[in-house]
């Protein structure tokens, strides 16, 4: 029983740091990412407890099947969390960024050919992930599922040091994305 109980809390927990890549919703990191956190440790260390007297009375390293596992899962979605934040943390080549009031869209440009777009508001916000090529003054993102983001294709004027969202062969020059240096 505890083996499952471990298994479905290293679940859940690989869960949320999977959705934590995707979203960033304040409420869900300053609260309900704690809170898992300090499930996942409670419920280790009484595990670890229980394992280790066990231990002691049978002298068995088996007594500590459901502590490697936790020790597995922990490994595991520690490795996952390293490839998160080596994604993000990629050196950039360019980084532009359009705001209004209340929200607003970044698009970090990779030196590796992959880019990361964080579409976000007051309260929320969320990234996609995929990859660019530029051709002239044309930036076209690819990779990204188009049913969730709407543009793929940029003008990027050299000059002003602006780029443009195309819809089709047109320029929409309702939205700036300013170069961030």
């Amino acid at each position: 029983m505890k083996h499952l109980l471990i298994i479905i809390l290293a679940l859940f927990f690989g869960y949320n740091l999977r959705m934590f890549y995707f979203d960033d919703f304040p409420i869900y990191s300053i609260i309900i990412l704690p809170f898992i956190y300090i499930s996942f440790f409670a419920i280790f260390t009484v595990n670890f407890i229980k394992d280790f007297k066990a231990f002691q009375k049978s002298k068995r390293l088996m007594s500590f099947s459901a502590t490697f596992l936790g020790l597995i899962s922990l490994g595991l979605l520690y490795l996952f969390y390293l490839n998160l934040d080596y994604n993000l943390n990629k050196e950039s080549v360019l980084t532009f960024e359009f705001r209004s009031n209340i929200n607003g869209t970044r698009i970090d440009l990779k030196k590796d050919k992959t880019c990361v777009i964080y579409d976000y508001s007051d309260i929320s916000g969320r990234y996609y992930y995929g990859n660019y090529t530029i051709i002239d003054s044309i930036i076209e993102t690819t990779n990204i599922k188009k049913d969730e983001y709407s543009c793929d294709k940029f003008y990027f004027s050299k000059k002003d040091s602006v780029l443009y969202p195309l819809k089709g062969k047109e320029i929409d020059f309702s939205q700036k994305f300013l170069l961030n240096e």
